[in-house]
């Protein structure tokens, strides 16, 4: 299994990782992204240029996993960007954004996203990130894997949102400086 940038020609996997895992508002049963509003191929190969951020698992050359994550320069050139985004990238400082992780239905329960997370922490500190922000969907459902995860590593509920189609988001902060540091 080989952990790495993403590159344009992933994109495919990913977006089909990506429709697996969108679900219904009232799946609640299942986890996965709430009703989100999936990237064209276009778009995620976009999101993956030139985006030190960006990471894939994969296993004999097939994506089975990924991680995105942008600055705030690259989610302002997004096709669409929703308002509970466009308040979070108000936030000051320099912050790296960490929207989504996907590990194929058969990988999962392996630690694998643990990797993925570790991955992205260790390379907004390699760059001098101040923080981390992470959006999680918390009602009508919360992806509780998802929770557990963000804080597992170290995130902690900065605010709740309420979007304008009535979902609530928790979003999540991760300081990257010491606390002496400041």
């Amino acid at each position: 299994m080989k952990l790495m940038l993403a590159k344009e020609i992933d994109a495919k996997r990913i977006r089909e990782l990506t429709v697996s895992n969108n679900i219904k508002r009232t799946d609640k049963n299942k986890i996965g992204f709430i009703d989100y509003p999936i990237p064209s191929l276009n778009e995620y190969k976009r999101r993956i240029k030139n985006n030190p951020y960006f990471f894939v698992l994969k296993e004999k050359d097939k994506v089975i996993g990924f991680n995105a994550s942008y600055t705030k320069n690259k989610i302002s050139k997004f096709d669409v960007v929703d308002d509970v985004l466009k308040h979070t990238i108000k936030k000051t400082g320099k912050i790296l954004f960490f929207e989504q992780l996907a590990i194929a239905q058969h990988h999962r329960k392996q630690g694998l996203s643990y990797k993925l997370y570790f991955k992205m922490i260790n390379k907004a500190k390699q760059k001098g990130f101040d923080k981390i922000l992470s959006i999680l969907v918390t009602k009508p459902i919360t992806n509780k894997v998802s929770k557990h995860t963000l804080e597992k590593t170290g995130f902690k509920l900065l605010e709740k949102y309420k979007s304008k189609d009535k979902l609530t988001f928790a979003i999540y902060l991760l300081n990257l400086k010491n606390k002496n540091e400041n």
